[in-house]
Order: structure tokens, then sequence, then C-alpha cells
């Protein structure tokens, strides 16, 4: 693990009854989030604007509660990186039921929105969903980007892809994590070091060059021996993995 993971304290019991009860809350909290949902729901049903209507249910970002000793977001691990994404539309076409298999980011949401209304969406870099929601051929990506820039708290930054096997991360002080998301899906093995995925991880690391430019802000390109990449940080453009879900009716 890299360096800021290894310099937190484990969790003591006192900590990990305190994250118990922090969730709790938290999912007590999403009942008002339920309730509000189905009025809306109920809402359009009832003025027979339903069927017509495209319903997108997601979130900014995912949250660990005290996996690998963090209880916030920021990392590039999976609690942090995935978030739910619900869509409904009745007339539009989508199977209800439905959980097509594909990788999707917030930045899908502006052009399958714009996809559903007929309109183009210039200069968006996210792809339409609309083709994989109704189980039809379409665009699609064999990856992800995830981007942090360091703030206040101990988490570095860092540039990751993540595809639908591995997750690969690389740090401004130059450490790399390799995770086989199949054989590992919690992300405790490490293979970066590992010899026997070493044309892994090269594959990975030059498809982290080609999507993290301009890359953040102090981060060294790792085939640039060190040399640190003048960038310019997107604010707001972390991508979440989100597993699509057709609501049934």
């Amino acid at each position: 693990k890299p360096a800021w993971v290894q310099d937190l304290q484990p969790l003591g019991e006192a900590r990990r009854e305190h994250i118990d009860e922090l969730r709790r809350n938290q999912y007590a909290s999403l009942l008002a989030v339920d309730r509000a949902m189905a009025a809306l729901i109920d809402a359009l049903r009832d003025t027979g604007r339903l069927a017509d209507t495209l319903v997108i249910y997601t979130s900014d970002n995912g949250l660990l509660w005290g996996e690998h000793r963090w209880r916030r977001k920021e990392a590039a691990y999976e609690e942090a990186i995935r978030v739910p994404l619900v869509v409904r539309w009745d007339a539009g076409g989508i199977p209800p039921g439905s959980r097509p298999e594909v990788l999707a980011a917030n930045v899908d949401l502006a052009p399958t929105i714009a996809d559903a209304v007929g309109i183009p969406a210039p200069g968006a870099e996210g792809i339409s969903l609309l083709p994989a929601l109704r189980g039809k051929p379409g665009p699609t990506r064999e990856d992800l980007l995830i981007e942090h820039l360091a703030g206040a708290n101990p988490v570095p930054t860092y540039c990751a892809v993540r595809s639908r096997r591995w997750t690969y991360v690389r740090y401004e002080d130059g450490f790399e994590e390799l995770y086989d998301l199949r054989a590992d899906p919690y992300q405790l093995q490490n293979l970066a070091a590992d010899p026997r995925f070493a044309a892994v991880l090269r594959e990975r690391q030059a498809r982290l060059a080609e999507l993290c430019d301009p890359a953040p802000p102090g981060y060294a390109d790792a085939s640039s021996g060190g040399r640190t990449l003048l960038g310019v940080l997107v604010l707001g453009a972390l991508l979440v993995l989100g597993a699509l879900r057709a609501l049934r009716p």
C-alpha cells in the first residue's frame, strides 16, 4: 500500500463503533430521499407524464467506511469511485430491470440526455448511454480516468485508470498500485511490483499516460524520469464508475 495508507492508524473499537453509527444515520437519512423520489414518481404518474420522463438517479461520489483504514472519499479505491446510476424511461425503450454491463461516468449524463431529446452535444467528453440502456449496440469505453489533486487530507495527487479488470494508480511521488479486480475485488494485493504482471503494468502505464494529459499540477509521468508535467486540472472532473440499472415500473 502507498505510504499515506500505511501511515493511517488501525481502526480501534471506538473508531469502528463511530463509523457504524455514522453509517446507520446515513442510511436513516436516505429514507427521506426515498420518500421524495416516491412522491416525484407518483406526481409524474398522476399527471400522465411518467412514461415520457427520463428519470436519472445517481450520486457525485462514493465513500469509504473504514476500508483501507480510510473514512472519506478522494481515494482511487472502488468504494470511493463507484456510485449508483439508476435510469428509467418507460417510453424510451429501456427494458425494466435490465442491467447493462458497461462502464459509465458522470460525463456521460449530458450526452445521454441530449441523445434522448434528439439534439447534439458539441464538445461533450462522454458518450450516450441510451444504446446500452436499450440493449442495442452503441459507443462503449474500455476504461476510465480518475484524478485527484492533493489538499488538506493525506491523499497525494494521483492519476489512475480503471478498466473492467484492472485498477492502476500512480501517485505524484512515483508509487504505483495495480489491482486485479476479478481476483482481488477488495484491492488488498498490490501487484505493481510483481514480475508476473510486468506486461500488464507496462500496458496500464502507457494507457494512463494517454488519458492523464494534461496532468494535475506537480504530477510526474511514469515515463518522464521524474520530470514534472505542466497541466491544468479541471476541477470537478473526477470520473466515477456507475453500475447501470433500469428501474422497474
